[in-house]
């Protein structure tokens, strides 16, 4: 799929076509031949340079491939490009652009360009990045690989490219808006800090003695097998032991542990800065990724229409950090203008329209949803920024208040105070 616009110089309308083949006849019929002859060169050389932009971008193909499309900060994502110009007309130059994300979460190397464009139909001018190249010749594709540095948290999405080329004296500039067939998007993960588990594994040490993340349950029993050295004593089948005279232990079914399941209440942070929302997603992200190399199910839920969510498993890690890498903090939105307000200087007779509020549409979460899932879930964090800003509030009474714990970016205070935690907390109890 493709939007084409074209852009001419003044000088290389069709006025001056006419202009030109008119004072080209003018001057034959008036026995000027040498300037008819140069009223001629002019005419087609203007003619054949506005056809060459005009034909510029016609069967022309960008393809784009990533050999990975995830990684941490700090991390390389190594993309493939591959353009095609498969028509007899070669091109003088082209430019490649795309669009610059958010927080430059991922950048080209030093073979693309850094610059700002002013697109057709927009106001402002946007950040991009561009490659140039020149003379692409007939039937020709130009293949070459680059590598893109993750520096920050986000998305960075290669799916409508911008191809600009024209005629070689800049008379005639055609631009065409390219959407992939087949788009790369790199994400880039939060990235990953040291953070204390001690107050998420405390209730998985008060169960039964077990290791990495599992508990036995005594009251199933699976088989039973001959001791061996470092085996409890309480594992020893002594019924056993007194008719065979030879020691047998048993061994018992293996029970994850309760789960966590985090929600992010991304509307309380409407009021916060970014560096705050920041923190808390990478505080999540750590939490989850430590907690399930402890074996420990992990879950989590984001805002939206609809919301996002992940029931507790060890291996959903990858899905979950790649919604914490493409969510935004809601900002609050400004009261809009519904038409126009006159200034000081307006005439008297200038129509004046009230301001109206904008109508904001909540983020909500899948309420119902997440109940079905209800015994799947475990313990309920819900990272927030501080007690007073708290949205979620359906969620937790369908819970309870005593079955939730809270993250919060300030020093809770209140009511939230006993079964709550500060980012401050985790991130100090990691280095003790």
């Amino acid at each position: 799929m493709s939007v084409e616009q074209t852009f001419s110089s003044i000088f290389s309308g069709k006025w001056i076509f006419f202009a030109f083949l008119a004072g080209s006849l003018i001057a034959a019929y008036n026995d000027y031949f040498a300037l008819a002859a140069i009223l001629m060169f002019l005419f087609l050389l203007y003619f054949f340079s506005w056809l060459w932009g005009k034909m510029s971008l016609r069967k022309v193909s960008v393809k784009v491939s990533a050999e990975k499309t995830r990684a941490f900060p700090g991390g390389t994502f190594p993309v493939s490009w591959h353009v095609e110009n498969d028509k007899f007309l070669p091109l003088i130059w082209l430019d490649v652009l795309h669009l610059r994300p958010k927080r430059d979460c991922a950048v080209p190397d030093e073979t693309f360009s850094r610059g700002a464009r002013q697109f057709p139909g927009e106001i402002e001018q946007k950040a991009i990045f561009g490659r140039k190249f020149a003379w692409i010749l007939s039937w020709q594709r130009l293949d070459w690989s680059m590598e893109y540095l993750a520096r920050a948290r986000g998305i960075c999405s290669l799916e409508n490219l911008t191809l600009v080329s024209g005629d070689g004296f800049g008379l005639t500039v055609r631009e065409k808006t390219l959407r992939l067939s087949s788009p790369v998007k790199l994400v880039v993960y939060p990235r990953i800090i040291p953070v204390d588990l001690r107050p998420f594994l405390r209730p998985l040490y008060d169960c039964a003695g077990g290791g990495a993340g599992y508990f036995e349950d005594r009251t199933l029993l699976k088989n039973s097998r001959d001791y061996l050295p470092g085996d409890s004593f309480k594992s020893i089948n002594w019924r056993m032991a007194a008719k065979s005279q030879k020691l047998q232990s048993n061994v018992y079914e293996k029970i994850l542990p309760r789960a966590a399941f985090f929600v992010l209440d991304a509307e309380s942070f409407k009021k916060g800065t970014d560096p705050e929302f920041e923190e808390i997603l990478e505080v999540l992200a750590s939490l989850i990724l430590r907690l399930q190399d402890q074996q420990m199910n992990c879950g989590l839920t984001l805002p939206g229409n609809p919301g996002s969510l992940h029931i507790p498993s060890c291996k959903n890690s990858g899905n979950i950090l790649a919604d914490l890498a493409g969510i935004e903090r809601p900002v609050e939105k400004k009261k809009k203008k519904m038409g126009k307000m006159t200034s000081e200087d307006a005439l008297e007779d200038e129509q004046i329209l009230l301001e109206k509020e904008e109508e904001e549409i909540p983020l909500l979460f899948p309420v119902s949803e997440i109940l079905s899932y209800r015994d799947l879930l475990g313990q309920v964090y819900i990272a927030a920024r501080d007690p007073e800003s708290v949205t979620c509030r359906q969620l937790v009474a369908a819970f309870g208040e005593d079955k939730v714990r809270y993250i919060f970016c300030e020093n809770p205070q209140g009511i939230h105070a006993d079964h709550s935690m500060t980012l401050e907390q985790i991130r100090k109890g990691a280095e003790e």
